[in-house]
């Protein structure tokens, strides 16, 4: 009599059985590289969709800047009001509310008329914000003026020579206009005012920021150029990611590394036109 041949079948899943811990931590595994796969992308994009509008604002301002110098005899419009009657490009203290916060601000710019949008004065990357009666407000503005255009300040005046200001638009000449910048993003823990100069001394290197350039863009910042083309700039040697939490302190620079040399020979090479001294203006003629 033969033996009965037993076979063993595989072990049926039931609802009870579950995953066993190998199963569950592979799960979780890919669950976890999936959603910072997901994460990563959805910044990425964000990024960039703030990019490309940021770069709009840049070119309705910009437009708006020459179409009043175009009305107005060339008259560069500065960080202040000029003694000869020129009005500032926008006014008001960033530094807390009601100004930064105050609509009336940017609509009260000379350029606004010729923009008709509030918008195009922030980036809408921008998440500096200011408490108000339990209410949070954006700040309603992101970019600044280049201190050389219109009258100047105390610390431009300190750089003259070897750069001089620019008065009128026709007077952006060596180098010309397509180098020289007009309107910057400014970092959100340097905004102040519209004055916009990156160091106190622009003969020779400093590693300090007077007021620094954003770089809510993957380091890198949106600028507008005289001749009315703009771009994104990225920062070569300096580190302008990071930003203070909570609400907006100005001239708060202290998260901010040094400026590197690259980044300091690259705001003295597009500032502003360099004097001409009687020596070169001889040279010139033989």
């Amino acid at each position: 009599m033969k033996p009965e041949s037993r076979i063993i079948k595989p072990r049926e899943r039931t609802e009870e059985s579950g995953f066993n811990m190998v199963e569950l931590l592979v799960v979780m595994t890919m669950v976890a590289i999936l959603a910072a796969t997901a994460l990563s992308a959805f910044g990425k994009s964000k990024g960039n969709r703030g990019r490309g509008q940021c770069l709009s604002n840049c070119k309705q301002l910009i437009n708006g800047y020459r179409m009043y110098a175009q009305d107005n005899d060339d008259y560069a419009l500065g960080a202040w009001p000029s003694p000869n009657g020129v009005p500032a490009w926008c006014s008001g203290w960033l530094g807390g509310p009601p100004d930064a916060i105050d609509l009336r601000v940017i609509t009260n710019s000379p350029t606004y008329p010729y923009i008709q949008s509030v918008d195009a004065f922030r980036c809408p990357d921008d998440e500096s914000a200011f408490l108000m009666r339990g209410r949070l407000y954006p700040r309603n503005r992101s970019y600044s003026v280049n201190g050389f255009m219109g009258y100047a300040s105390p610390f431009v005046q300190a750089n003259c020579p070897p750069y001089k200001p620019v008065i009128k638009l026709g007077e952006v000449a060596g180098p010309g206009p397509s180098s020289i910048y007009v309107l910057i993003e400014e970092h959100a823990n340097s905004i102040n005012d519209s004055h916009f100069l990156p160091f106190r001394n622009l003969k020779a290197y400093d590693p300090r920021w007077l007021d620094a350039p954003t770089g809510r863009h993957h380091n890198s910042a949106a600028i507008a150029f005289a001749d009315g083309h703009v771009r994104m700039h990225r920062w070569q040697d300096s580190d302008l990611t990071p930003e203070l939490l909570g609400p907006p302190v100005p001239n708060a620079l202290s998260p901010l590394a040094s400026p590197g040399p690259c980044d300091f020979e690259w705001f003295t090479d597009h500032i502003a036109p360099r004097q001409v001294s009687v020596a070169d203006g001889a040279a010139d003629l033989k």
